[in-house]
């Protein structure tokens, strides 16, 4: 029996079902069945569900990924209830393994690019960094205040930063020496197009 919502509402939950997608990481795909059922001389009709929990739609809680994270307990259920944006994902036979593509990523964020966050904006700028320098990791952070902003006052930026085993990034600390290892105008134009590329939705 399918549950009335209010008018102007929508469940975007995806239905579990037999042969739905699931990551290749899971032990064993989702098993939806009947086990017993009248008709066949079962006493009662019953159907058995085999799935993991990050089976179909889901919220991954702090828990999934941190050490003595908060649980999906913690989490308030209206905190489910609200605005949301739904990015149809036309290859549903499979779900990748491991860390999102780049281009889910960059796709995901240009269906948003007209409420881009900060934090949003960040995930451009090292979306574009890996494509063009491909580092084996990344320095985010932000710089807040006089001290920190070359003498203004108000100053604020955020800094993301590619990095790589054995990089010279202490080098001005230790050796009294800055090490450039591209000038700058060089790597401006090497992320201008494809920053232009994302800002355009491409």
């Amino acid at each position: 029996m399918a549950v009335k919502v209010p008018q102007g509402w929508y469940d975007i939950s995806v239905p579990l079902k037999q042969g739905m997608p699931y990551f290749p990481t899971d032990p064993v795909p989702p098993r939806i069945y009947r086990m017993t059922d009248r008709n066949l001389g079962g006493v009662v009709t019953m159907s058995m569900l085999e799935i993991i929990s990050h089976t179909g739609t889901h919220i991954d809680s702090p828990l999934h990924f941190i050490d003595g994270g908060s649980t999906i307990s913690d989490m308030p259920l209206d905190a489910t209830i609200g605005p949301c944006k739904v990015i149809e994902s036309k290859d549903t036979d499979k779900i990748g393994a491991g860390e999102r593509s780049l281009s889910t990523r960059i796709i995901e964020l240009m269906e948003l690019r007209r409420h881009l966050t900060v934090p949003g904006l960040i995930e451009i700028a090292e979306i574009a960094l890996r494509e063009a320098f491909n580092p084996q990791g990344m320095n985010m952070g932000l710089n807040l205040g006089k001290a920190a902003g070359a003498g203004i006052l108000e100053h604020l930026h955020f800094n993301v930063v590619p990095r790589w085993v054995g990089d010279t990034n202490f080098m001005t600390v230790v050796g009294q020496t800055r090490v450039l290892p591209q000038e700058l105008p060089v790597t401006a134009d090497r992320l201008r197009p494809i920053f232009e590329r994302l800002s355009n939705g491409a």
